[in-house]
């Protein structure tokens, strides 16, 4: 989660916006095994690299909360 508030609109209107529309293809890790991230294709075609960075300047992996839209149940 973003560590301040000011970064949830900043992540939503900025950053999350590209993957809007697209499928995730492949999940990914880096070349040092570091970092995790995914591939999505776009319906344009293009495909992005996501990484789960800890910080904006990609300090070290970070965590997905994933969770179950209907029921709320976390996903591990």
């Amino acid at each position: 989660m973003p560590t301040m508030t000011s970064e949830v609109p900043y992540m939503s209107e900025k950053v999350l916006k590209h993957l809007v529309g697209g499928t995730i293809t492949t999940a990914l890790t880096s070349h040092d095994g570091d970092s995790f991230g995914f591939m999505v294709k776009k319906p344009d075609g293009d495909r992005l690299a996501v990484w789960a960075d800890m910080d904006a300047e990609g300090n070290g992996p970070g965590w997905l909360t994933i969770m179950d839209a209907k029921t709320g149940e976390r996903l591990d």
